[in-house]
C-alpha cells in the first residue's frame, strides 16, 4: 500500500461505461473499486482488500474484467496524452527551453536558487508517504528549510525511518489480533466439540480444526486424568448409591463431555461441566456491582452466603461473584501493574469457579470467602505494607485456586481408598492436586493471566503459588506457627519502618502464615456467619463417614456424627488451631487484633452452648476428656518449613 501511494493516481477517470443489463450490485462494486484505484491504490491491492468474499463467482469475474480493462485503458490513455501534448504544442517546447534557461540563471542568482530549492522539495514531497509529507510541512512552517543537496537524502532516510516505525506498529497490532483470533478459534472448536459430543481426537478432522497443544498442557492433562478413580481391584464400590457418582470423563482442565464407557468415581459430588460457549464472548459490567458489596470487601462483615441466597439462579450468583473477584484485582492495581487483559481475567476466574465441585464446604463459595479474607488482610490489615505487588498477585491467585476440584474427602480417605490421586501424590495429596489444576487453567491460552509478565517474574510467581497452596495442608500447621514465632519480632520491626525490606525467607514466612489464617477464617466473623460455615464443614465430615462405611473402609471415629459433639469440636477448632495462628499474626500486624477479639467471642458462645447440653460437672468432664477430634491430623515432622515445602511438592 505504501508503494502504491507513492506512484500517484492512475487516471482522473472516475466511472466506467457499463454494458446494458449489468446488475446494480456489480456497478456499485466497480464504482467503489474505481474510487479506490483513483486514490492511489493498485488494482491487485484493491481487489484483494475490497472485494466482498461472499460475492458469487460470476460477479467477481466481471468485476475483475472491468477493473483490468480500466487499468490498461488508463495507462495507454495517459501515455498518448503525454506524447500528443509534447508533439502538438509548440508552446510546451518553448516553455521547456525557458525552464532550462531559468535553471542556468538560478545557478548564478542565489535568490532564484532558493526558489528552485523550494520547488525541488515540493516535488520530492509528492513522491513521499503522507507521514513524511506532514513532517516536512511541519518543519517548513517553523522555518526549518532544508538545504537542496540534503533534501533527497534526508527525505529517503526519514521515509525509511517512518516506514520502519509504522511497519513495526502495524506488525504488533496484527500479532495481537492473530493471537486473539487464535484463542477464540480454539474456544470455538472446544465449544463445538462440547455441544455435539465429539471426542478430542475426533475434533481435528481437518487441518483448520487442529488445535496444537503445548507439552505443558499435555502433561497437565495426563497428570489430571481421572484422579478419583480407584486403582484396579482396589475395591468395588456400589455404583449409584450413597456418595459414589457415575461420571463419564476424566478430569482434565476443560472436560465437558462424557465418553461411551462410564467409570466409577469416588467423590461427594461430580465434576461440573465447563460452558465454553459462555467464555467465547464474556459479557460483564463491573458497574453492576452494588456499592455496599464493594465497600464490604475490605471488612469482615462480608457474607457470601447471603449473596448466594439473594439470587434465584446459581449461575447468576457465580457471575456476580466473579465480577467481585475481578474488582479485587483491579482495586489492588494488579491489572495495570501486570498488564492483565480483563477478558482473560474473567475467563480465568470463571473457569476456576466451574472447577469447584458442589460439595457441602470445599466449594466455590469457600474459595471466594478465603480470597475475600486475603483481600481484607492485604488492605485493611496492612499486610501489603511489607509485601509487593508480585506477592499480592500470587496470594490472590493461590487463595482462588487452593481447593480446586476438591472431592469433599480428606487426604487420609484418598490414600486409604486406593485412588489414583493417592498414588500420584504421596505427600499433601489434595494440595498438590489443587496446585496442578490451577496451573493447568493458567496454561490454557484463553485463561493465561501471566501472558504479559516476563518469564523471570512468572517463575517467582509459580514458586509463591506452590508454597502458598501447599501451606494449607493441616499437617504443616505446627511448623508454620513455630517458624513465624521465631521471626515475628524482626518482621514487626520492618513493618514499623517506612520502607520495609524483607528477605526472601521472611517474605515467604509472612505469606504462608497469612494464607494459613485466611484458610481458617470462618471463626473471625460474627456468629451469624461463622455458625453456618461450621454446619457446612461438619456436614462434609459426616458425609465422608457415611462413605467410609459404604466402601467398607476404616471409619474415622472423630467424623462419626453419632460420637462427636459439635460444640466441643468448634471449641477445639478455635482454641487449638485458629487462636494461636491469629495471635502470632496480630503481633506483626496489630490491626488484626479485631480478628482475635471476634474469635474469643465466638469461642465463648460455643462454651455456653456446650454447658447447656451437659448440665452437671461430671457430664462436662466426661465430654471434655474425649481425646479424638475432627481436627486431629498427623503433624509433619521437622522444623524447617522451606525444606518441608520442597519435599511435599510433586515434580
Amino acid at each position: 500500500q505504501i508503494k502504491s501511494r507513492t506512484q500517484g493516481p492512475m487516471s482522473e477517470k472516475t466511472s466506467p461505461s457499463f454494458k446494458e443489463g449489468e446488475s446494480m450490485v456489480l456497478q456499485e462494486q466497480v464504482q467503489d473499486c474505481f474510487w479506490k484505484v483513483n486514490r492511489g491504490g493498485s488494482v491487485s491491492t484493491v481487489l484483494l482488500l475490497e472485494v466482498d468474499p461472499l460475492m458469487d463467482e460470476k460477479t467477481r469475474l466481471a468485476l475483475v474484467k472491468y477493473i483490468s480493462e480500466f487499468e490498461v485503458s488508463a495507462k495507454s490513455g495517459s501515455s498518448r496524452k503525454t506524447s500528443g501534448a509534447s508533439e502538438k504544442s509548440p508552446l510546451k517546447s518553448k516553455d521547456a527551453e525557458r525552464s532550462s534557461t531559468k535553471s542556468k540563471d538560478d545557478q548564478k542568482s542565489p535568490l532564484r536558487g532558493k526558489e528552485s530549492k523550494k520547488k525541488t522539495s515540493a516535488d520530492s514531497r509528492k513522491r513521499l508517504p503522507r507521514s513524511v509529507v506532514e513532517e516536512l510541512e511541519r518543519r517548513s512552517k517553523k522555518g526549518l528549510m532544508l538545504e537542496q543537496n540534503s533534501v533527497s537524502a534526508q527525505s529517503s532516510n526519514d521515509s525509511q525511518t517512518f516506514n520502519v516505525v509504522e511497519m513495526q506498529s502495524t506488525m504488533k497490532q496484527i500479532e495481537d489480533e492473530l493471537t486473539s483470533l487464535k484463542r477464540d478459534m480454539e474456544l470455538i472448536v472446544k465449544a463445538w466439540a462440547a455441544t455435539y459430543e465429539v471426542q478430542p481426537h475426533e475434533v481435528a478432522t481437518t487441518s483448520q480444526l487442529q488445535i496444537p497443544k503445548s507439552p505443558e498442557v499435555m502433561m497437565f492433562e495426563k497428570m489430571l486424568e481421572s484422579p478419583y478413580l480407584p486403582q484396579a481391584q482396589a475395591f468395588s464400590p456400589t455404583v449409584g448409591t450413597g456418595s459414589v457418582t457415575v461420571l463419564g470423563r476424566g478430569d482434565s482442565a476443560f472436560d465437558t463431555k462424557s465418553p461411551t464407557e462410564s467409570k466409577n468415581e469416588v467423590a461427594l459430588a461430580p465434576a461440573r461441566k465447563m460452558p465454553l460457549q459462555f467464555l467465547l464472548n464474556p459479557i460483564f459490567n463491573l458497574n453492576a456491582i452494588k456499592q455496599e458489596h464493594h465497600d464490604l470487601l475490605t471488612s469482615l462483615s462480608f457474607n457470601v452466603l447471603a449473596i448466594d441466597q439473594s439470587f434465584k439462579s446459581s449461575e447468576k450468583c457465580e457471575h456476580y461473584l466473579v465480577m467481585l473477584l475481578m474488582r479485587m484485582f483491579l482495586d489492588l492495581g494488579l491489572v495495570k501493574e501486570f498488564n492483565i487483559d480483563e477478558v482473560t481475567l474473567y475467563r480465568f476466574i470463571a473457569t476456576c469457579c466451574r472447577r469447584y465441585r458442589n460439595v457441602p464446604f470445599h466449594n466455590f463459595f469457600h474459595a471466594f470467602n478465603v480470597t475475600q479474607t486475603m483481600y481484607y488482610f492485604l488492605t485493611t490489615g496492612k499486610c501489603l505494607h511489607v509485601l509487593d505487588k508480585k506477592a499480592a498477585l500470587a496470594m490472590l491467585v493461590a487463595t482462588l485456586c487452593h481447593d480446586l476440584d476438591h472431592p469433599g474427602l480428606n487426604n487420609g480417605f484418598l490414600i486409604q481408598a486406593g485412588l489414583r490421586i493417592g498414588t500420584l501424590h504421596k505427600r499433601s495429596t489434595l494440595e498438590n492436586h489443587h496446585l496442578l489444576v490451577g496451573m493447568s487453567i493458567i496454561a490454557q491460552p484463553e485463561c493465561n493471566i501471566f501472558a504479559n509478565i516476563p518469564q523471570q517474574d512468572i517463575r517467582v510467581l509459580n514458586e509463591y503459588i506452590r508454597d502458598l497452596i501447599l501451606a494449607t495442608d493441616l499437617s504443616l500447621h505446627g511448623v508454620i506457627l513455630r517458624n513465624m514465632e521465631g521471626r515475628k519480632k524482626r518482621i514487626f520491626k520492618e513493618y514499623m519502618s517506612s520502607k520495609p525490606n524483607l528477605d526472601h525467607e521472611d517474605k515467604v514466612s509472612v505469606m504462608t502464615m497469612i494464607m494459613k489464617c485466611a484458610d481458617l477464617s470462618n471463626e473471625i466473623r460474627n456468629p451469624d456467619i461463622s455458625n453456618k460455615w461450621a454446619t457446612r464443614i461438619n456436614r462434609e465430615f459426616f458425609a465422608q463417614c457415611d462413605l467410609e462405611k459404604e466402601l467398607n473402609l476404616k471409619v474415622s471415629a472423630w467424623m462419626d456424627y453419632k460420637k462427636i459433639i459439635l460444640a466441643k469440636e468448634q471449641m477445639n477448632f478455635i482454641g487449638g488451631l485458629c487462636m494461636p495462628l491469629y495471635k502470632c499474626l496480630a503481633c506483626v500486624f496489630p490491626v488484626l487484633n479485631e480478628c482475635v477479639d471476634q474469635m474469643t467471642k465466638n469461642k465463648q458462645g460455643w462454651e455456653k452452648r456446650f454447658s447447656s447440653f451437659y448440665t452437671t460437672p461430671e457430664q462436662q468432664q466426661d465430654a471434655a476428656c474425649q481425646k479424638e477430634s475432627i481436627w486431629k491430623e498427623n503433624e509433619a515432622k521437622g522444623k524447617d518449613l522451606f525444606g518441608l515445602l520442597a519435599k511435599m511438592k510433586t515434580n
